[in-house]
Order: structure tokens, then sequence, then C-alpha cells
């Protein structure tokens, strides 16, 4: 799901308050987020499953 899509269904005001909500409550950004969650190789991988 596009990340623009994805903030508006979640009621978030714009892209921009999302990914600054995510960045600061996960410490990554959303794309960051998304590919450690489905297996795309990336250096956040490890952080997130140690959480």
């Amino acid at each position: 799901m596009p990340l623009a899509e994805a903030s508006v269904l979640t009621g978030f005001h714009d892209q921009a308050h999302f990914a600054r909500t995510v960045a600061r409550t996960y410490g990554m950004t959303p794309r960051q987020f998304r590919d450690s969650w489905t297996g795309r190789p990336g250096p956040y991988r490890k952080q997130v499953r140690r959480l």
C-alpha cells in the first residue's frame, strides 16, 4: 500500500505527519519499518527483531 494512502486511512493529516510519527516511535522511516517486516534485505531487519 502506498504510504500516502496508509497515512490517510490511519487518520493522519498527511504523509509527512505519518512519517514523522513512525520515525519518532520506531526509530526508522516507514519504508525501513515495512522492509523489516516483508523480508526485504536491509540493515533494519535485525534491529526490529530485537524489539
